[in-house]
């Protein structure tokens, strides 16, 4: 056998494999190829219109977020001024509660001193009448006792 026969006859086959793969192999793979191509490239405009969806929803919640947070800063300054009128109130109406208590525990405390002094002023001259009556050692008259408990009780008024 020649070599160049063999040679010569494996370039046939090749080139009529070659043909037979471009005509009937190849242009499905290309198609399925191309296929492919343009599925990754529709995806890859997909990923990229969402991406640019989800920025913006992104700056949209980032801005509510802030608004929020603007609004909770209010709402808190506002909370913290009722509060402190709420306090301011409470104290007022307690220093009210509190200078009409000592107002009317005064009062209540000169109602009983005075009834306090009168009873000390009816004892003392009941002591005085029972101290006279044992320096003089007799029975003294009821209009002298009257002239001696009224003396006294001219005396401690000032009392």
């Amino acid at each position: 056998m020649n070599i160049n026969a063999t040679i010569f006859g494996q370039l046939i086959s090749f080139i009529l494999f070659v043909l037979f793969c471009m005509k009937f192999i190849w242009p499905p793979i290309i198609k399925l190829i191309k296929k492919r191509q343009k599925k990754v490239y529709n995806s890859l405009l997909l990923v990229k219109k969402q991406k640019n969806k989800l920025l913006i929803i992104k700056k949209k919640i980032l801005n509510k977020i802030k608004n929020y947070k603007i609004k909770s800063k209010q709402i808190l300054k506002k909370a913290y001024k009722k509060k402190k009128n709420i306090i301011n109130e409470s104290i007022k109406i307690a220093l009210l509660k509190k200078n009409k208590i000592i107002k009317s525990g005064s009062e209540e405390l000169l109602i009983k001193l005075n009834q306090e002094k009168k009873k000390l002023k009816k004892h003392s001259v009941f002591l005085i009448t029972q101290i006279l009556k044992k320096i003089f050692n007799k029975k003294l008259s009821q209009d002298y006792l009257n002239f001696v408990i009224n003396k006294f009780k001219k005396d401690f008024k000032g009392f």
